[in-house]
This record gives C-alpha cells, sequence and structure tokens, in this order.
C-alpha cells in the first residue's frame, strides 16, 4: 500500500459515517498461520496450498463499508484493525460465539457502529486504477477529541538568583586637624600691645 493519503474527517457539518457494510464473498478469511494465504476447508480441517493441513488457522476480518457525508458517498475496504475498532472484538472472539459456518451474514455486533460519526484515515490499495481508486480504512477515531489533560509544571533546578540590596549612598566625612609647628630659623616678635590714645 502507498502511504496516508487522505484523512476524511469532520469538517464543518461533513459528519462523514459508515451508512451500509457489506462482504465481496464472506465477512471473514482464514488465514494459513504459517504464510498468510488464504486456507481452504475439506471436511472439519483447514488446508493450505504450501503447508498442507493446518492446525491453528488465523481469522480475519474481510469487510466493506459505504462511507457518506453531506457531500458525497464512496466505498472502502476495512482492515482487520478498524473492524476490531468498531465491534470491539478479534474475529477469532466472534467465531467462537457465533461459529463459523454462518460466512454470509454479519454479524449483528456492528450495527452500533452505524450512522455514528467517525475519522477516517485512508490509503490507496495497490490495486486502484485511474479511473477507480479503492481506499482502505487503516484506522478510525471518535471525532470527539480526547481532552489533552495539563502538564504539571516542573520546578527549575537553577535556584533563582539572590536579590540585589537596593544601593546605598555612603557619605565620606574627613576630618583633619591642623598642626602648626614653630620654625627655628624665624624670629617671633612680640606682637606690640596698644597704648590708649590720651587727649593733649
Amino acid at each position: 500500500m502507498h502511504n496516508i493519503l487522505r484523512r476524511w474527517e469532520t469538517e464543518g457539518d461533513a459528519n462523514p459515517r459508515i451508512t451500509s457494510l457489506s462482504s465481496t464473498i464472506c465477512w471473514y478469511n482464514v488465514i494459513c498461520s504459517n504464510c498468510d494465504n488464504l486456507v481452504s476447508k475439506k471436511g472439519v480441517h483447514w488446508f493450505c496450498t504450501t503447508h498442507a493441513k493446518i492446525t491453528n488457522p488465523k481469522f480475519r476480518f474481510s469487510l466493506n463499508a459505504l462511507i457518506a457525508d453531506t457531500t458525497s458517498e464512496t466505498g472502502i475496504c476495512l482492515s482487520d484493525e478498524v473492524s476490531q475498532k468498531l465491534c470491539g472484538f478479534s474475529c477469532s472472539e466472534i467465531i467462537a460465539q457465533v461459529g463459523s459456518e454462518n460466512r454470509k451474514t454479519i454479524p449483528n455486533v456492528f450495527d452500533e457502529t452505524m450512522n455514528k460519526t467517525k475519522v477516517f484515515y485512508l490509503q490507496l490499495m495497490r490495486n486502484s486504477k485511474p479511473k477507480r481508486l479503492t481506499y482502505v480504512a487503516i484506522d478510525i477515531q471518535s471525532d470527539t477529541p480526547t481532552p489533552i489533560p495539563p502538564t504539571p509544571a516542573t520546578p527549575s533546578s537553577t535556584p533563582p538568583p539572590a536579590s540585589t540590596p537596593p544601593s546605598t549612598v555612603r557619605t565620606e566625612t574627613k576630618i583633619g586637624k591642623r598642626l602648626q609647628y614653630d620654625d627655628p630659623d624665624v624670629v617671633n616678635l612680640p606682637t606690640p600691645s596698644k597704648r590708649p590714645r590720651t587727649e593733649e
């Protein structure tokens, strides 16, 4: 198969949904557990063209679906995985309940999936032709997205930077004392005293 070609999902009022299920020959295939080839039943035993008698064959869904929305409709094939998602059971589990004889009637376990809006992931099949494209659904999901729980915040391992205290303006006060020394070479004369003025 090629890579995923398109995703058919709900856009506005499109609401894609399965309106009917069908099968080409039968609603399941019996596969050889050794080579994945189809096996045939002879009497009560299953036989593979390569490995002869098979004691434990594998059972896989083989269903087609008609998908419709408000604009158009198209037929697709459903992979075994998608069929299991639709009904909630494996093919082997259903055969264990209803038996393997009635291969034409699709089990009513699929009835609950009809007309429910889904999100389809489609691939283009190898046998497609330019004028007749064939798709297979490789995944299917509910159209209601699953809410994602919020992720708890992880505490940081790096400690926060230390807060810087506000800068303090320091006023520098200089205290000085004036010293006076006597010069030995200078003779200090006594200061003359002032005489009182006499009137003549």
